[in-house]
């Protein structure tokens, strides 16, 4: 029988099982229904997702999610269209896009990212995107970011490309500083004339505030200066809807008058209605005075205000005419300062200045109404005198003239006596043209100047002959310094009691192509009043100095050389540098130089020769005064330079024997020598009487044809060679 006790629990687990099996029925249904939900929202997600992008994309729009926490990025589709980059090139972390951005916006983009997350708000902001080919792409960056239930943070943005309202924006804030920061002002004002805006121009060049101007009309800066009609076509003008230019002169804050170019355009709207007027405008006061400026220097001298050479021209034109109308003549002056190059280097250009306008002043006082006053160079003046009547009258005039210019003239609070060269023309005697008139006043005024300064001469026709040999002779110079036919002679000094050669002197000589051998005294003025005796002189210093240094590495124990320096030369700043280099560069001995310069030369200026002077002996080359005795030089005088030898001019020495005064002369002078400790040296010594003489009188070297010409290089190395008894086989020559 079966156990009633089991039969009865099986029947009681068959109910549980049942029970159960509903249960977890019931539990399954309501899953799938959950997940059917699910699945549903799912769906509903996808769909709303899929029109969210659907809808960024069509808006040109790139969105994007980010989950912070696993650090992973979205990108929508649009990141392709607009950068260039797949979902997988453009990477899925945040430091694949801090990579994109901007060096120099990452800073300001990660401030802004952290600020909205630290306060769980929305972040914006701006940054530049590297596109895949390279360019960057501004964006403006907008999104929320949102923490699930589970605290982890999810971002979702959206990029939306502004890179032409960026453009715009930076056009517009260039344009914008452009017109601010313009050098024209920019003006403007509503339809019934009342200012809205000026730039930083307007407020420079008025000098009203903006403040003080907006809400003001143009009136502010009414000057006076145009009528009632000058405004009304002005009005009329842009009222009609055409653009005003024209010149005004307005009126700045202070009361000073300008003028400016005026451009006055009226702006409309989209029906055609003018709304505002814009100037834009030219302060053209700058412009009118340099105008002014260049028009006084097409004719008026800068430093003195005096006529130039064109207005001079002109004016000298118009004397004549009125002189033929006249039956009278009219005269030119030309005038020059002398030595006046001498007094600008040595006291300066201001001092030289200040005396130009001084004589500036005297020659405009002396000369009637109707006559002209011009500075036409440096130092050279003209006058234009008309209606002159006779020739006497000229004179009686240039006695004034000379009188008033004798008076001391005063500069820097030092006064200075100058002298005058003055060359005169008469028209028509002299010329029958203006440029011809002024070219023989100027060739008078240079035969004046040859003729020591401090006189004055009338044009004679000689003086054209001597003015064309004068260029040609310029001219012949200019290729023998190109074609090197320049050569150096040399003339030894002798002691004058035994006949040793104690020196010798460079002399320079030109041996032309066309004519041979050509005297110094022809062309040495002509270089010395045309400056190449600047470089003449050098390529003299330099060719002695290297002779000697030449004779001196052979064996030969050389006397110091001589080389003649021009007074042209002797101003030049430089002097004494160059004799440096050039004796740096052959390493001859400053004791076997000496320099000499004639006396006339070193009494243009003392206290400049004596400063010049003091360098050359400071540097250890010996000075010699030349042509002494021609300059009444006084004792006193001497006495200031440093010297070392008196050349006696050879005038006194051809006198020697003849003349008893001549021999006083010289004995008088040999004296004062030795009593200020200085050295004696005769030149021109051409006979044994006059040798005999000068031993007599105890001078101590002699130069002349006495003893030896002038000798080229060669023969002067033969002649050192007999001094020192080298053979001749030597040389590998004789006389």
């Amino acid at each position: 029988m079966p156990n009633r006790t089991v039969m009865k629990d099986e029947s009681r687990t068959k109910k549980q099982l049942v029970c159960e099996l509903t249960e977890l029925r019931d539990k399954l249904s309501e899953h799938e229904a959950l997940l059917s939900e699910r699945r549903r929202l799912e769906r509903e997600c996808e769909t709303a997702l899929l029109k969210y992008r659907c809808l960024a994309n069509a808006v040109g729009e790139i969105t994007f999610e980010h989950d912070v926490a696993g650090n992973h990025i979205i990108w929508s589709g649009m990141v392709r269209e607009i950068l260039g980059y797949s979902e997988d090139e453009i990477g899925h972390d945040v430091n694949s896009w801090e990579g994109k951005v901007h060096p120099d916006d990452i800073q300001s983009a990660n401030a802004e990212y952290e600020r909205a997350a630290k306060e769980n708000q929305l972040y914006d902001m701006e940054y530049r995107f590297r596109h895949k080919d390279g360019h960057y792409i501004w964006f403006n960056d907008r999104g929320s970011m949102q923490v699930d239930s589970e605290g982890n943070m999810h971002v979702t943005g959206v990029m939306k490309n502004i890179t032409d309202r960026k453009s715009a924006e930076e056009a517009m804030n260039t344009l914008s500083t452009a017109v601010q920061q313009s050098s024209d002002w920019i003006l403007i004002a509503d339809k019934s004339g009342k200012i809205e805006y000026v730039n930083d121009a307007v407020e420079n060049v008025t000098g009203y505030t903006r403040e003080e101007i907006l809400g003001n009309t143009p009136r502010i800066l009414k000057s006076g200066r145009h009528d009632r009609d000058f405004y009304k076509k002005m009005w009329d003008t842009i009222l009609s809807g055409q653009t005003y230019t024209g010149i005004l002169t307005n009126r700045r804050k202070n009361g000073e008058l300008f003028e400016v170019y005026h451009t006055i355009s009226p702006i409309k709207d989209k029906r055609g209605a003018i709304t505002h007027f814009v100037a834009a405008s030219r302060d053209i006061t700058p412009i009118r005075r340099l105008e002014e400026r260049i028009n006084f220097l097409a004719f008026y001298d800068d430093l003195t205000g005096l006529p130039n050479r064109a207005l001079f021209t002109d004016r000298l034109k118009q004397a004549i005419v009125r002189s033929e109308q006249a039956e009278k003549s009219s005269g030119v002056f030309f005038i020059d300062i002398d030595r006046f190059h001498m007094i600008n280097d040595t006291r300066g250009a201001s001092f030289g200045d200040a005396l130009l306008k001084q004589v500036a002043r005297r020659l405009s006082a002396a000369v009637r109404e109707g006559d002209t006053v011009a500075r036409l160079g440096s130092d050279e003046y003209a006058m234009a005198l008309n209606n002159i009547s006779k020739y006497e009258d000229i004179i009686y005039f240039l006695e004034e003239l000379r009188e008033r210019l004798s008076q001391p003239v005063r500069a820097d609070g030092e006064e200075s006596l100058l002298t005058f060269s003055i060359g005169i023309s008469v028209y028509p005697d002299d010329a029958g043209d203006v440029t011809t008139l002024i070219q023989n006043a100027d060739l008078a005024c240079q035969e004046a100047k040859q003729r020591g300064g401090n006189t004055y001469r009338f044009f004679t026709s000689g003086m054209n002959t001597a003015a064309s040999e004068f260029i040609s002779m310029e001219k012949r110079l200019k290729d023998a310094i190109k074609n090197r036919e320049f050569i150096l002679h040399y003339q030894p000094y002798w002691d004058c009691m035994t006949k040793k050669m104690t020196g010798m002197e460079a002399l320079i000589r030109w041996n032309s192509r066309d004519q041979g051998l050509i005297s110094p005294g022809k062309f040495i003025p002509v270089l010395e009043e045309t400056g190449m005796i600047v470089e003449v002189g050098e390529w003299v210093f330099r060719s002695a100095i290297r002779q000697v240094k030449e004779w001196q590495d052979k064996g030969y124990p050389v006397v110091p050389v001589s080389v003649n320096l021009s007074i042209v030369q002797f101003r030049q700043k430089n002097l004494v540098g160059m004799i440096n280099n050039i004796l740096e560069e052959t390493g001859l001995a400053p004791r076997l130089l000496t320099a000499e310069i004639t006396e006339s030369g070193l009494m243009e200026d003392t206290e400049f020769a004596r400063t010049a002077l003091k360098e050359l002996r400071d540097r250890g080359i010996s000075i010699s005064i030349d042509d002494f005795g021609t300059g009444y030089s006084s004792l006193s005088y001497i006495k200031k330079l440093p010297v070392d030898n008196l050349k006696i001019d050879m005038s006194f020495i051809h006198e020697l024997g003849k003349d008893p005064y001549a021999k006083a002369i010289v004995s008088a002078i040999i004296t004062m020598a030795a009593a200020l400790n200085l050295h004696t040296i005769a030149e021109g010594v051409e006979t044994e009487e006059q040798w005999e003489v000068l031993k007599q009188l105890n001078c101590q070297t002699t130069q002349g044809y006495y003893f030896a010409r002038p000798l080229p290089a060669e023969d002067f190395e033969k002649l050192l060679a007999r001094q020192v008894n080298v053979p001749d086989a030597a040389l590998g020559a004789t006389d």
